[in-house]
């Protein structure tokens, strides 16, 4: 019998390595001959979210980012295919034999899912040569519900594979799994609420190569609260 387990280890290393699920996937950010003002910085933290958690492009991003929009819209599609990539590992699917189809019902239901995040972000506010823009976080619960219901989740899929006289290890049990995981990320996403606000301080700072961009422990800060894994 194939047992089911949630995987938040590897979760962790594959959050640190994109330096978070979504938001670390736009590397050196921001127009290098603009100077970072209050505004710029404020402009380049708000866009940035905006991109990756919900595909919104702005005019104010893509002159922060000094990309245009085709440019941005590959980060966002990179940064999804990055989500499908972590939310398989918690949730032990092996994306490797999964068919396409089914990754990409995955994929659409993560982008509906990250409509839902809730943040704010506040004015900018110098401190010496940082630029510090605070962001305040709402967690969407929605993989708590489905950690609480993980084993139910695992035992209907398992009783549906003896019922159909199918292998547990099989490819076509693990498609079974990826749409199980799927309409149950569907179901919560519904249900599901906020946790307690939380505000982050995110510095925008100027890297080695020139280029302004967001402090990587802030963001993954952020990135971590935005949709909650929990332990």
């Amino acid at each position: 019998m194939k047992n089911r387990k949630l995987t938040l280890a590897l979760i962790c290393a594959l959050a640190i390595a994109c330096i978070g699920v979504l938001a670390g996937c736009l590397g050196p950010g921001g127009n290098a001959n603009r100077k970072p003002d209050t505004y710029f910085a404020q402009a380049l933290v708000q866009g940035e979210l905006d991109l990756v958690y919900l595909g919104e492009i702005s005019p104010e991003l893509e002159e922060a980012m000094d990309e245009d929009a085709q440019e941005l819209a590959a980060y966002y599609e990179h940064a999804m295919d990055e989500a499908v990539m972590i939310f398989a590992s918690y949730y032990d699917l092996d994306l490797s034999v999964v068919d396409q189809a089914n990754i990409d019902a995955l994929n659409r239901q993560l982008r509906e899912t990250y409509t839902h995040v809730s943040y704010s972000v506040g004015d900018a506010r110098q401190e010496g040569d940082v630029i510090v823009v605070p962001v305040t976080v709402a967690p969407f619960d929605v993989m708590m519900r489905m950690r609480d219901a993980f084993p139910q989740l695992s035992a209907a899929w398992r009783t549906d594979c003896a019922n159909r006289g199918i292998d547990e290890y099989s490819v076509e049990a693990e498609n079974m799994w990826a749409q199980y995981l799927t309409l149950a990320l569907a179901h919560y996403t519904n249900e599901a609420g906020y946790l307690a606000s939380s505000t982050i301080d995110v510095r925008v700072e100027l890297d080695p190569d020139g280029y302004h961009r967001l402090n990587d422990d802030d963001y993954f800060a952020v990135d971590a609260l935005v949709i909650y894994y929990p332990e």
